[in-house]
């Protein structure tokens, strides 16, 4: 501290306790004001799966356990389409874990990673998940081909037709007859055969 003539000196001991206990009120001021966070809902193992040199569907597990003893419930989805993870959701709470299984679903050779995000309550956790891909998954059709005829069959029929007419002709059959007297006969021999007795 500085006198009147400017010069300073030293602090006294009292002062330094003074200053100390102060500022030991404005921590401890602050850090009640501070919230304090929040302990983990639940707590998984293993956080790492490895799955070596392994072919497609292959599966690993981890387990999910509620590390506040209420009943939670929780949700498991993976971030890589080479890791499927089942169940999606799961109810936890105390001496109840959930089961998670990890399947390895490879769409190429070779090393893969994925991670698996599991949240719930105010925690969210993930667990990385590794292989070596030795093959590739074989997709599934989801529908059935169909084939759509290009042409129309056609048939001629064959055969020859049996049967009798039957029916009976109706109408009235009409027709002239028309005589032409030869020589010797007719009209000219009666008025020769006249002539004769008259004479």
């Amino acid at each position: 501290m500085k006198t009147a003539l400017g010069v300073r000196r030293p602090w006294r001991q009292g002062q330094i306790k003074a200053a100390m206990a102060a500022l030991t009120l404005l921590v401890v001021a602050a850090l009640a004001a501070t919230p304090a966070l929040a302990a983990p809902a639940f707590k998984v193992a293993p956080r790492t799966l490895g799955f070596g040199k392994a072919s497609p569907g292959a599966t690993k597990t981890f387990t999910v356990t509620s590390s506040s003893g209420g009943i939670l419930l929780v949700t498991a989805s993976s971030s890589s389409p080479s890791f499927s993870v089942s169940p999606s959701q799961g109810v936890i709470g105390s001496g109840q874990p959930q089961t998670f299984t990890v399947t390895f679903t490879p769409t190429k050779k070779g090393p893969q990673s994925g991670k698996i995000t599991v949240s719930g309550g105010n925690t969210t956790i993930n667990v990385m998940a590794r292989g070596n891909a030795q093959g590739t998954a074989t997709a599934t059709p989801t529908s059935t081909p169909t084939a759509t005829p290009t042409s129309t069959p056609t048939a001629t029929p064959t055969g020859t037709p049996t049967g009798t007419p039957t029916g009976t002709p109706t109408g009235t059959p009409t027709a002239t007859a028309t005589a032409t007297p030869g020589p010797g006969s007719g009209l000219g021999s009666s008025r020769l055969d006249l002539f004769r007795q008259v004479w």
